[in-house]
């Protein structure tokens, strides 16, 4: 017995029940959906639909499976046409062309169901287009009768891109004048849909569809593992191993259904690495024209935008997409933001900064494909990190046979990209606490600039992350851990004189351990005698223990190294007061009030 029809580009060809068998997550959505055409069928409301989605993602076997059930609901039939218009009609330049292919559909449709024939127009063709557009619209209105007529219109952007705007009027009022309604898709709100001036303004019910979730794409999977009887795929998405394979497919399908129909075919491959790479060039061969199409689809400018951003391979600011791809920002904004909604790039807000990159990675894949000259291993090597998981590679590197060679080229140099990749990752993450600890502690969040700091200890560890948990923990009056932490810091980086500071400031503010806080601050100062603080907190440190000769010389060192600091002058001049230097006393304070002034 032959597998049924599991078509990857053209869904309305498949049987009814096989849309059933592999249909997953729109359950209660199609529920909706046939309800609302059921009563625009049987009442004077009619509700126009309209679903958008990125090319792929099952709007064409969603629609097929409403065509089959309403077909299937008999309360219905006397009361219903259905004119499910053909997925390209490239044909349709004016509204005269949109009645002919209603016309035709719905021949069509009256040789597969008992739906009633249309009389012919094949006699209006000798008559002038202007008369020929008005009878035939007569004749269809007298066709439809006390029914009504449910048109299903796929690609709609294209269609009304064909009709010029006297063809969207005309086709909109003889919606309106008679009993029809519209199902329609398109891959994004067309313009003559979401304009304020548009004829379609406000005319549909938009429905935007979501991605698969990886559930979703788990449980998709499955049905069709079923539906071709292929056990070993049923057992195989069941295993840990099976599970970690289809959230690589989920990183490079997204929610797009239709590469899972593709990937399914390969997702449990076993065998060398060269049957591997037939079997995913094939598939980039098989998708190609896809992706093409979608880039012709679009503007220079926002290919030329895809290209780049197809070639970093990471996301980046608007600001760097400007200036590589020779644009002003607002332009590079502005078609970052229609590509968005068109489901070309997504983005992720890094701070203040919004990171753009390809949606799609499949969509890289195959527009590099065209460019490797017959050299597929870098690009292979980008599916094989995202493939298998890095203990996977090493498994497999260690039972290669010695004369394996390219199969040993292959995943040494995918071993060596992961690492680097993951050395990256971990610098960007460590970037971003960086800055998430400093604008914490500068709003005094002391928890979160924590929080911070003890992430920077697990990815990064460096001697300034152990000292940022110090000042935390010492604000937080955790005493003798932020003493621990800044200890373990100076283990690391003995000959850092902030790391020495640190350690002064923490014993002399929140220890009391003043002696011990001046011999941090020597030390600090024998890293670097120009070290302003260190010499300000050991004045303090000093005149805490009645020091203040020795002190008053920490504080002449520290105003000769910044001459502006009131701080400084007000505790010299302290510090003078108690040695019964009265008048240097007043005019070092005086000093402090006069920059206090300024």
């Amino acid at each position: 017995m032959n597998a049924p029809l599991l078509s990857r580009y053209t869904p309305r060809m498949m049987e009814h029940s096989v849309l059933e068998e592999i249909f997953v997550q729109r359950h209660s959505q199609v529920e909706e959906l046939i309800e609302s055409i059921r009563s625009s069928v049987v009442s004077r409301e009619k509700q126009h639909i309209l679903l958008t989605g990125s090319r792929g993602i099952g709007k064409t076997h969603l629609v097929s499976l409403i065509y089959h059930r309403i077909r299937e609901r008999e309360e219905l039939q006397k009361q219903l046409f259905i004119a499910w218009l053909s997925e390209e009609e490239w044909s349709i330049t004016s509204f005269l062309d949109f009645l002919i292919c209603i016309f035709n559909t719905l021949q069509v449709e009256s040789t597969k169901t008992d739906q009633p024939c249309p009389p012919s127009i094949e006699s209006l063709y000798e008559i002038s287009v202007d008369a020929m557009e008005k009878e035939a619209s007569v004749i269809l209105k007298e066709f439809i009768g006390d029914r009504t007529l449910l048109l299903i219109v796929e690609n709609l952007d294209e269609v009304l891109n064909g009709l010029d705007s006297e063809g969207q009027k005309q086709l909109r009022g003889f919606i309106e004048e008679n009993p029809c309604f519209m199902l329609a898709t398109a891959s994004s709100l067309p313009n003559a849909v979401k304009r304020k001036s548009s004829t379609f303004y406000q005319f549909f019910n938009h429905k935007e569809l979501e991605e698969l979730k990886l559930e979703d794409a788990r449980d998709l999977l499955a049905k069709i593992a079923k539906l071709k009887g292929n056990k070993e795929l049923e057992d195989f998405i069941k295993e840990t191993t099976g599970f970690n394979r289809i959230k690589a497919v989920y990183h490079l399908a997204g929610g797009n259904h239709r590469l899972y129909v593709i990937f399914s075919e390969f997702l449990t491959h076993r065998n060398s690495l060269d049957q591997l790479v037939e079997a995913f060039m094939r598939t980039l061969d098989d998708l190609t024209p896809y992706y093409q199409d979608r880039m012709r689809s679009i503007s220079h400018q926002q290919r030329k935008i895809i290209e780049f951003l197809c070639k970093t391979r990471t996301a980046v600011t608007v600001k760097e997409i400007a200036q590589r791809c020779f644009m002003t920002h607002q332009t590079a904004s502005s078609q970052l933001k229609k590509l968005s909604e068109m489901g070309y790039v997504c983005s992720k807000m890094y701070g203040r900064e919004s990171y753009y990159e390809v949606k799609e990675t499949m969509m890289r894949f195959c527009l590099e494909a065209k460019k490797q000259q017959g050299e597929p291993i870098k690009l292979f090597v980008d599916f094989l990190r995202i493939w298998f998981t890095q203990q996977e590679l090493k498994e497999r590197l260690e039972v290669l046979p010695l004369d394996a060679k390219i199969e040993r080229d292959y995943l040494t140099y995918a071993l060596s990209k992961i690492e680097d990749d993951t050395q990256q990752l971990l610098a960007d993450k460590a970037d971003k606490y960086d800055q998430d600890f400093n604008n914490y502690l500068e709003k005094r969040d002391l928890e979160s600039a924590l929080n911070s700091a003890q992430n920077l200890i697990k990815i990064r560890g460096d001697a300034k992350d152990w000292a940022a948990q110090s000042i935390c923990l010492a604000e937080l009056g955790q005493k003798d851990k932020a003493l621990q932490s800044i200890n373990q810091a100076l283990e690391i980086e003995t000959n850092n004189e902030n790391i020495w500071l640190i350690k002064g400031v923490i014993l002399l503010d929140y220890i009391n351990s003043y002696e011990d806080a001046i011999h941090s601050f020597d030390r600090a100062i024998e890293i670097n005698k120009n070290n302003f603080k260190a010499w300000y907190n050991r004045g303090l440190a000093l005149a805490k223990i009645n020091c203040f000769q020795d002190a008053l010389i920490s504080f002449n060192r520290a105003i000769r190294l910044n001459p502006k600091n009131l701080d400084a002058w007000r505790n010299r001049g302290l510090a003078l007061k108690k040695l019964q230097r009265y008048e240097e006393a007043l005019a070092s304070l005086n000093k402090a009030i006069e920059l206090d002034h300024e």
